[in-house]
């Protein structure tokens, strides 16, 4: 499991994916699951959270390196 990069406190009306596209500027499946094994408590408030929750936001993975390749080369 990777670190805590930031902790932050909700808003009402607050999201998982919006929290980490907003924190973080992505909301992947990767780093869905490093913010639910960072954050296990956070379930028990459901999809929409209250003002207040103290939430950790994980360390963004490494991107994996792409290699293309083109059909016609």
């Amino acid at each position: 499991m990777r670190g805590i990069y930031k902790t932050i406190r909700t808003v009402h009306g607050d999201t998982v994916d919006r929290l980490l596209w907003q924190e973080l500027g992505r909301s992947d499946e990767v780093i869905t699951d490093a913010f639910w094994s960072l954050n296990e408590h956070a379930a028990e408030q459901g999809p929409i959270f209250d003002s207040g929750v103290v939430l950790h936001l994980p360390e963004l993975p490494e991107e994996p390196e792409v290699t293309r390749i083109m059909a016609w080369d």
